[in-house]
């Protein structure tokens, strides 16, 4: 292959690493053998953000490995959102709800119009951080994270849509309540739960 030549002859050739990294990837889904060249290419460009990307979406299935990858880059992103939703994606999934909101509180987005993957993850890590609270008995503390996950922080680059989907932090803000055997406002949040848009699965658990 024509890059394996070029390496073969200069191995300091970033850019043909990072080809084999992106061939192995999407071409042949081995995914091991192109964390390889992009690790070596990362070590010969370590300030191309494109790499530190597509790195992190190779690493996707281990949240740990992204971890590793992005977390000494802080909220130094060489400008790319992309970086930032990663590393909160993989908090996220290894239950790290907390570092999330660390994260995302000191990070900023400028975000092209409709997307809103930063204001998902954030409110994500707030609905687990909260259910987490309620299984330690704690619905107060609960409740507060459910009523922030509705909220849109002007640095997370989302606005509020006219038909926002909230009904997972209603549906949850309603089993708080419960827990606090407050009914009335129980049934307050489940009614606006049943209203909000999107999200079948708990606008169903509303009803």
């Amino acid at each position: 292959m024509e890059w394996e030549s070029a390496i073969q002859k200069d191995p300091t050739l970033a850019q043909a690493h990072r080809n084999l990294g992106l061939y192995y990837w999407k071409e042949k889904e081995d995914p091991d053998r192109a964390e390889a060249f992009y690790r070596r290419a990362i070590d010969l460009r370590p300030k191309d953000p494109t790499l530190y990307v597509e790195l992190s979406e190779i690493l996707s299935g281990t949240p740990e490995k992204v971890v590793a990858l992005l977390t000494d880059l802080g909220t130094a992103n060489f400008g790319r959102n992309e970086l930032s939703e990663n590393l909160a994606r993989a908090y996220n999934e290894l239950g790290e709800y907390q570092k999330t909101i660390n994260f995302l509180g000191k990070s900023s987005f400028s975000n092209w119009e409709n997307r809103k993957t930063s204001r998902n993850l954030w409110v994500a890590a707030l609905i687990g951080r909260g259910k987490n609270s309620l299984d330690a008995g704690q619905p107060e503390s609960a409740l507060a994270d459910f009523d922030l996950a509705l909220t849109y922080p002007r640095h997370l680059g989302v606005g509020r849509p006219a038909d926002p989907n909230e009904a997972e932090a209603h549906y949850w803000r309603g089993v708080a309540f419960l827990k606090m055997d407050n009914k009335e406002k129980a049934k307050e949040a489940f009614e606006a739960g049943k209203a909000s848009a999107g999200n079948e699965e708990y606008r169903k658990k509303c009803e």
